[in-house]
């Protein structure tokens, strides 16, 4: 009880801050595109997971529910999140888990994602699938069958997907063509763990994936990368913001989120770069970030509820800091998707 009250209080007084709508405008339909929640199995993993590679911010991987995310909408901001499923950590290398485990547990999570999300009509609820993985046809079938998901997450990090194996290449557009449906969205963190990332990467994924479906609507997370703004970041960012602007991909079906590209401040202090770096680097994203039509962006904040990550409010103010102007974020926040019903 005392740890909700302090909860309750951080936020209202967070609420505070932010000036987002003024208290005379109608209250926007904001949406969170890119929000996280776990069960307790899969925070059991990877809370075992943080005990080998040390890369958790807090002692613990709590479960969170969807009870956890409804408190942080207020009429002044939020009305709805995208809950996305963590399935696609089940099948991560690192965890060492035999086939059939990682398949039971991919199952596990993506029932309780979207059964999490079917309880409140501020929700929408992705399922998630590594594509190289044997029943990731059959695990995308399923969901499409049921007919209760919003859409599809990849995680091409987790997945050791490489853009340039051809075996990998087809797994993901077989994917892909079960999923391509108007009312569904795909969104994806395209970043892949190879150390040369960049240029070539995006132009296999726009030229040789994005065309294999025609119908569903995507969106790229951390615009581009995955967390922070690097070189690599930057590169690919332009070159999907060129492909908008000259007609080489079909512009009403591609969005960008800006989910943790800026740093919240604790991140800040675990990174070895100096602050002067960290600054250029964000100002370097508001000035590419403004190189788009804002209708191509959409918000996100990451947040995982109780594993100490920015809640929206929050993110809302590290955006703000970065230098992002308030209209713009008024209207990043209104930005709303097809398959968001």
């Amino acid at each position: 009880m005392q740890m909700y009250k302090t909860t309750l209080i951080r936020r209202l007084l967070l609420l505070a801050t932010i000036s987002i709508i003024s208290c005379d405008s109608d209250p926007p339909m904001g949406v969170d595109y890119h929000v996280h929640i776990r069960s307790a199995e899969m925070a059991k993993q990877m809370e075992k997971l943080c005990g080998t590679l040390m890369r958790c911010p807090g002692d613990t991987v709590a479960f969170s529910d969807m009870l956890d995310v409804i408190p942080s909408f207020d009429s002044t901001a939020f009305q709805h999140a995208v809950i996305l499923s963590m399935g696609y950590m089940a099948s991560m290398p690192e965890l060492r888990l035999d086939a059939e485990s990682h398949k039971r547990l991919t199952r596990h999570e993506n029932e309780f994602a979207i059964s999490e999300a079917s309880k409140s009509d501020k929700l929408s609820g992705f399922f998630s699938v590594n594509p190289l993985t044997d029943y990731a046809i059959e695990e995308a079938q399923y969901w499409m069958k049921m007919g209760n998901s919003s859409g599809l997450k990849l995680h091409l990090a987790n997945s050791d997907f490489d853009f340039f194996n051809a075996d990998h290449l087809q797994k993901l557009r077989s994917l892909l063509n079960v999923v391509d449906d108007p009312s569904m969205g795909i969104l994806a963190h395209i970043r892949t763990r190879n150390p040369n990332y960049g240029t070539k990467d995006m132009e296999v994924f726009l030229t040789q994936v994005l065309p294999h479906t025609s119908k569903a609507t995507w969106v790229i997370a951390h615009a581009g990368g995955w967390g922070g703004y690097d070189q690599a970041t930057d590169s690919v960012l332009a070159q999907v913001i060129d492909a908008i602007h000259y007609g080489q991909i079909d512009k009403n079906r591609i969005y960008l989120d800006i989910a943790y590209v800026v740093l919240p401040e604790a991140a800040k202090r675990r990174l070895p770069y100096p602050r002067e770096t960290l600054a250029a680097q964000e100002e370097k994203f508001v000035n590419r970030f403004r190189s788009l039509e804002i209708s191509h962006w959409v918000f996100g904040s990451d947040w995982s509820p109780t594993n100490n990550t920015s809640e929206p409010y929050a993110y809302i103010e590290d955006l703000k800091n970065a230098g992002f102007e308030e209209n713009e974020l008024n209207d990043i926040i209104q930005n709303k998707l097809p398959f968001i019903r």
